[in-house]
């Protein structure tokens, strides 16, 4: 079975021998080292190839990919694809995949969301980070508050990028609350840095002025 699953894995990339000898490597020590067995992790591999990740970009995000699989028991080509969607939306490198899948599980263990829910409001959420108006953590953290208010998936991210969207391009009845534009755009900023303030100081700026 193993042999077939690196054999699949060759056909997608046609790979020469060394890269096929450090995936199947890699492989064999995933199998290893964690739950899953090494056809697994190849078949795995090959999901992440099939997405366009290069041979080095593989082998760094597959560990991530695992994580995140044995965290919610999920089949991993979700995994794959929740992992390397979120590493790419957010401008992050391959080998950032075990941070990522660390802060989906705290994420999903600390609120009422999970990583397949973190998975889909993110793909709407990632234009944040884009923006530079949101770090990955801050997203995360704000998309689990968000479900424990029963705003999951998709709703979620819509519903924080709606958020930074009246933040930004504010409506005139939003512009009134704040006093007028000069001056939210002022409460909203971090003059040090010019940058967007963190997410808890905006909360409680939009609580007063509410």
């Amino acid at each position: 079975d193993f042999e077939q699953a690196m054999a699949d894995l060759n056909a997608v990339n046609d790979l020469t021998q060394e890269q096929f000898n450090r995936l199947t490597q890699t492989a064999l020590k995933l199998g290893a080292e964690t739950v899953f067995t090494s056809t697994e992790a190849a078949n795995a591999m090959t999901e992440l190839t099939k997405a366009g990740l290069t041979v080095d970009q593989t082998i760094s995000a597959i560990p991530g990919v695992l994580s995140a699989a044995a965290a919610e028991g999920m089949g991993l080509a979700q995994a794959s694809e929740i992992v390397v969607g979120i590493l790419q939306g957010q401008n992050l490198q391959m080998n950032e995949s075990n941070r990522v899948a660390d802060v989906l599980a705290r994420t999903a263990n600390a609120t009422a969301s999970g990583i397949v829910d973190l998975g889909e409001a993110f793909r709407y959420a990632n234009t944040l980070s884009a923006q530079g108006l949101m770090t990955f953590e801050d997203t995360a953290a704000a998309l689990g508050m968000l479900s424990n208010a029963g705003l999951k998936g998709s709703i979620a991210g819509t519903s924080l990028v709606a958020m930074f969207n009246q933040i930004t391009k504010p409506s005139r009845d939003v512009q009134q609350a704040f006093g007028g534009m000069n001056k939210m755009m002022d409460l909203f900023t971090d003059k040090s840095t010019g940058k967007m303030k963190e997410l808890p100081e905006l909360i409680e700026i939009i609580g007063q002025a509410a």
